[in-house]
């Protein structure tokens, strides 16, 4: 009965989760040819999509291995009281063959003791006949025919004898024959029973078989089961990562496109500036303007460098940082692989995290192209700047953005503010550098 409820209560989630999935499932697309994500955000959130669906079948699988955990258990147990019937009914078969080898010996007793009977038949029958034929002698003709008083009493001893002889061998015949007939009818009586017992282990024997039979036939379904989903989820993992590849190949073709726009703007300056100077008035032109660009550019930076509240490291690819959370400089957790992890979060710490009330602003680590504003089950809301030369900036568990998708931002400009969603045990920062297509340790960058 206990089996039976879990069983009932394992199937009734089973199609709840099975309705769901075949819902979510049917809408995955066969291949990327079919994925209409056209920007970043579309095709992250079509891999948030695909991850949930994948989450409900691996969830539907569990559920699907504890029921066949179940059926496997109860096969097994069903298959131990087989054995068990199997025994009993071959210990009566052994008792049976016993009993019927004892029957058939009480039978030869009867019938020997039948022919005891014939035979003190024949005898008795002889002796009346021959007291017929020769006269009846009586204790009256004995006393007569005696010759003295020890003849008389040795003749009337003899007749005594062979009276009571007579009656003795009677006596035990009867007795015989009443105790094989009492014998007989015990054994048969008890051979009865067993063949009843019999008869009952056979019909629970087959009643446990077509138990069995029905228990391996829902065996072999659920474990079906277990290959379509085995299936569904590999399906979706092939899913999960075209839709990775898909979201490179969108970043890619944003940075392509900022590298052609950029080279649009210069190829323009540079046309204008011809057409409104003359080839030696536009190179000596140049050559100044060139000059003050360079030194406004040198004390821009040199301004800059300091309005993060930290000092910048090594460049990345070219491009210097100043510390993103001018508030604060404390680093809770560090970049790289973690021993203790919360729930749900992996063990390997993409950036580090900086603890700040939530609403404090976050500020660009350098200038850029803000690619993305949006939101993941695990970082939260967050921000991603192209910094160009294949190096962006992520800012995780924002409360609010400041940005938005596509602008550009300066070194230093407020983007977001400071939050506590996603995957977070309490409002921080998490700052990730990444460059080339790889996570770096933001602190060989920059310093608080």
């Amino acid at each position: 009965m206990k089996y039976q409820k879990r069983r009932v209560r394992r199937t009734f989630l089973a199609g709840i989760l099975a309705g769901a999935l075949a819902i979510s499932i049917a809408k995955i697309p066969a291949n990327l040819t079919e994925l209409q994500a056209t920007t970043i955000d579309d095709a992250k959130w079509e891999k948030q999509n695909l991850e949930w669906k994948r989450y409900l079948a691996q969830k539907e699988l569990e559920e699907i291995e504890a029921q066949k955990d179940d059926l496997e258990a109860y096969i097994q147990a069903l298959d131990e009281k087989q054995t068990e019937i199997e025994g009993r009914i071959e210990d009566l078969d052994n008792q049976i063959a016993e009993g019927e080898v004892e029957l058939f010996r009480i039978q030869g007793n009867l019938l020997e003791a039948e022919k005891t009977v014939d035979s003190q038949y024949d005898i008795m029958k002889r002796r009346i006949k021959y007291m017929y034929e020769n006269g009846t002698t009586d204790y009256i003709e004995i006393f007569v025919q005696a010759a003295s008083v020890s003849d008389l009493l040795n003749q009337a001893e003899y007749m005594e004898k062979i009276t009571e002889f007579d009656n003795n061998l009677l006596n035990r015949y009867h007795e015989s024959v009443a105790r094989v007939e009492e014998e007989k009818a015990a054994e048969e009586e008890q051979l009865q029973k067993l063949a009843d017992m019999r008869a009952e282990l056979e019909v629970e024997k087959e009643s446990n078989e077509a138990l069995t039979a029905s228990k391996q036939e829902q065996l072999a379904g659920v474990i079906e089961l277990v290959h379509q989903h085995d299936e569904e989820i590999e399906a979706l993992d092939v899913s999960i990562d075209e839709q990775e590849q898909l979201i490179e190949e969108l970043i890619a073709e944003a940075e392509r496109k900022a590298k052609e726009e950029e080279e649009r703007k210069r190829r323009e300056e540079a046309e204008r500036k011809a057409k409104e100077e003359a080839e030696r008035l536009a190179r000596e032109e140049a050559a100044r303007r060139a000059a003050a660009a360079q030194n406004n550019y040198n004390n821009n930076n040199s301004g800059s460098s300091n309005s993060g509240g930290g000092s910048t490291g090594i460049s990345a690819n070219g491009i210097k940082f100043i510390w993103p959370m001018p508030s604060g400089h404390y680093i809770s957790s560090g970049f790289g692989y973690r021993a203790e992890v919360m729930a749900g979060s992996g063990t390997f710490h993409s950036g580090i995290d900086i603890p700040v009330p939530t609403g404090t602003n976050i500020i660009a680590a350098a200038s850029g192209t803000v690619v993305a504003t949006s939101y993941h089950w695990s970082m939260g809301n967050y921000v991603m700047i192209d910094h160009g030369g294949g190096v962006y900036t992520i800012y995780m568990h924002c409360s609010s953005f400041i940005t938005s998708n596509g602008a550009y931002v300066s070194q230093g400009q407020a983007i977001a503010r400071v939050g506590s969603t996603g995957l977070a045990t309490g409002p921080h920062l998490h700052f990730s550098i990444k460059v080339n297509g790889s996570y770096v340790n933001p602190l060989n960058y920059v310093s608080p």
